[in-house]
């Protein structure tokens, strides 16, 4: 494959409550069915900007194939030991359409220490929908002091896909805090991802 061309599917194309872009759980969820392959390692996200428009992504096992400088996410990772890589575009056709996205419920399950976030299996929330807002939770009740500004996913990685089941209990351990970034490692048993979020 040199380079390929993926619109995504309108069920991953709406609005989460009164956000006015694109979920990042949405933009994964629609990588996730993109590769369904389970054998898909090393997955490391960038989001740069926000998306507000219909996506689409491109991808090319090419490290040197020339982009436009226009993209809203990169991508890369690695399959059947052969490194590719993504970005996201979006294009002219605005979205409108908005769904429920009831966190509160899910987000009285998690527990937290000083350092860690507990992630029960009792949920009907996905693998990416449970860390994001179990992050999310922690960074508003630990960041009191300066409540300026909005928290955002702006890297995710995750090494093995084998290990997104929604029904795998997940700790999540707060490595690195400033005022406004903070740096999240993932585990189920070992660790199998990473996160930084950055308050803007």
């Amino acid at each position: 494959m040199n380079i390929q061309k993926i619109f995504f599917l309108n069920k991953f194309c709406v609005f989460r409550e009164e956000r006015q872009y694109l979920h990042s759980t949405d933009i994964f969820n629609q990588l996730k069915h993109f590769f369904k392959n389970k054998k898909i390692k090393n997955l490391e996200i960038i989001f740069k900007k926000k998306i507000t428009n219909y996506p689409y992504l491109i991808i090319s096992s090419n490290p040197n194939f020339k982009i436009k400088n226009t993209y809203y996410i990169s991508l890369s990772y690695t399959k059947n030991n052969k490194k590719y890589f993504g970005y996201i575009y979006q294009s002219r056709n605005k979205i409108f359409l908005t769904k429920k996205y009831n966190e509160k419920k899910f987000q009285e399950k998690i527990k937290f220490t000083k350092k860690s976030i507990f992630i029960p299996n009792n949920t009907n929330f996905d693998f990416i929908q449970r860390i994001t807002s179990g992050a999310m939770k922690f960074l508003k009740d630990k960041n009191t002091m300066n409540n300026r500004g909005k928290w955002y996913l702006v890297r995710l990685k995750v090494k093995h896909f084998i290990k997104l089941d929604n029904k795998n209990f997940i700790k999540i351990n707060s490595l690195k805090s400033k005022e406004n970034a903070n740096f999240f490692s993932i585990y189920y048993k070992k660790k199998i991802g990473e996160m930084l979020f950055l308050k803007k």
